[in-house]
């Protein structure tokens, strides 16, 4: 946007001696001026001219924030790997970006005396990124069996601009097991609103690079 004053009317922006017949507001930057009264010359006062730079561009800043759950629940027998469901997003970046993705899920054992164990992992654009180990056991009388502990990681990373996908898988090494379980109607006490308690979950900040 350019200020253009009437006929012989000057802007005084912070001293600009005689002043000057026009003045250009840039994307992002803001102007306060006044008028003083006068008809000719400097007639209009520049009080505060902010030079800013729109939060998607400040590097560091943050650009957008993704969370999602799980949905279904799904058993993985051992020596397979499967997509953890719901347990993915996808976006588009307009320039290069640095994320970090913090992940987590619950491996629970399919059966009694079955222990489990196997892999997490972070699959960005069908490229595994890391992974993180889970194991989980029925507790010692067998009576609950479906026995569990989160596991979490994080991962920064740097993408070019696109589209991209970014999601859970999980492995099994041994027995089959469960994840994104839903505790209504197996877990003493559990209620309606714990529905998510036990579900996989991925968390992405994107920042500017």
């Amino acid at each position: 946007l350019t200020v253009v004053p009437y006929g012989a009317e000057r802007i005084d922006e912070q001293g600009a001696g005689a002043g000057i017949a026009s003045l250009a507001i840039k994307p992002g930057e803001a102007v306060n001026q006044i008028n003083n009264g006068n008809t000719s010359g400097i007639t209009w006062e520049v009080i505060g001219h902010l030079n800013a730079v729109p939060m998607t561009e400040i590097p560091g800043a943050i650009s957008a924030v993704y969370n999602v759950v799980g949905t279904s629940s799904v058993n993985i027998t051992a020596g397979s790997t499967l997509d953890l469901p719901g347990v993915t997003q996808t976006f588009t970046l307009d320039k290069a970006s640095t994320l970090l993705i913090t992940y987590s899920a619950l491996p629970i054992p399919y059966a009694t005396t079955a222990p489990v164990q196997g892999t997490i992992d972070l699959v960005i654009d069908g490229v595994k990124n890391i992974s993180s180990y889970y194991s989980a056991t029925d507790a010692p009388s067998g009576n609950l069996y479906q026995l569990g502990n989160y596991s979490t990681s994080q991962a920064v990373v740097d993408l070019n601009a696109g589209t991209h996908i970014i999601k859970l898988q999980a492995k099994s090494w041994v027995n089959t097991t469960t994840f994104n379980e839903n505790p209504v109607g197996l877990y003493a006490g559990a209620i309606a609103t714990d529905v998510s308690a036990m579900k996989g979950r991925l968390t992405i900040i994107i920042f500017n690079k």
